[in-house]
């Protein structure tokens, strides 16, 4: 019985230290294998209206105690949009590193974040060795800026002061301008003089959709002149 117990617990521990070996076998060769890879172009937080965008990935192959084989070269670069594989580049022949690049067609996407991400294999993609990058996010913006004005209209002829109030909305915003007969205009300022004016607002979002509108208007003070003839 003792014996048996010996033996039990010699397995026990043989089987602790098998295991551990095999899992410390493998995070040393996820470290020295696994290339990097890292997505160049665009940027992280890229705002765009175009229908495509150009994806630009560089890649290194991980150092394999010096073997200069094939399985130590990077094979394939696939890059993904929002988790789905969509394009892939077989890199022949394959080699230790470089950049690759993708224009992908996003024009059936609507406004809003898109995650863009890319793999590099080292050695056959089946049995090889696999790097990811680190995520980016850019977003598509196709949607120009809504400009609105209160305290006076397109047209209008008053006999009193006018105060416009300017609101440019948009989900990206960038630059504006608003000019009164071309000078610069601050929203909220009251006109009291009398004339022809023309406010003239323009606006561009960080995708660069731009939306312009004119209001045409006019202030008359002169009370009309009453003519009596014959008398």
């Amino acid at each position: 019985g003792v014996q048996l117990a010996r033996l039990d617990g010699a397995w026990n521990r043989l089987v602790v230290f098998l295991l551990s070996f095999a899992i410390a076998t493998q995070l040393l060769m996820a470290g020295e294998i696994a290339p990097t890879v890292q997505i160049v172009a665009p940027h992280n937080g890229l705002v765009t209206h175009t229908d495509t965008v150009d994806v630009q990935i560089e890649f290194t192959a991980s150092a394999q105690d010096g073997k200069t084989t094939s399985t130590g070269n990077v094979s394939e670069v696939p890059v993904f949009v929002n988790g789905i594989e969509m394009a892939n580049q077989t890199i022949k022949p394959n080699i230790k590193n470089g950049t690759v690049r993708f224009v992908l067609d996003l024009a059936a996407r609507g406004d809003g974040p898109v995650v863009l991400s890319a793999s590099a294999w080292q050695g056959n993609r089946h049995a090889g060795h696999r790097g990811d990058s680190q995520p980016i996010t850019i977003t598509i913006d196709r949607t120009a800026p809504t400009l609105a004005v209160a305290g006076v209209t397109a047209g209008q002829l008053t006999n009193t002061a006018v105060t416009p109030i300017i609101t440019i909305t948009d989900a990206n915003p960038g630059t504006s301008s608003t000019r009164l007969n071309g000078n610069a205009f601050v929203s909220g300022t009251t006109i009291t003089a009398a004339g022809v004016y023309t406010l003239l607002i323009s606006a561009t979002d960080a995708a660069g959709n731009t939306r312009t509108l004119a209001i045409p208007f006019e202030i008359d003070l002169t009370p009309p002149v009453i003519e009596i003839s014959g008398v």
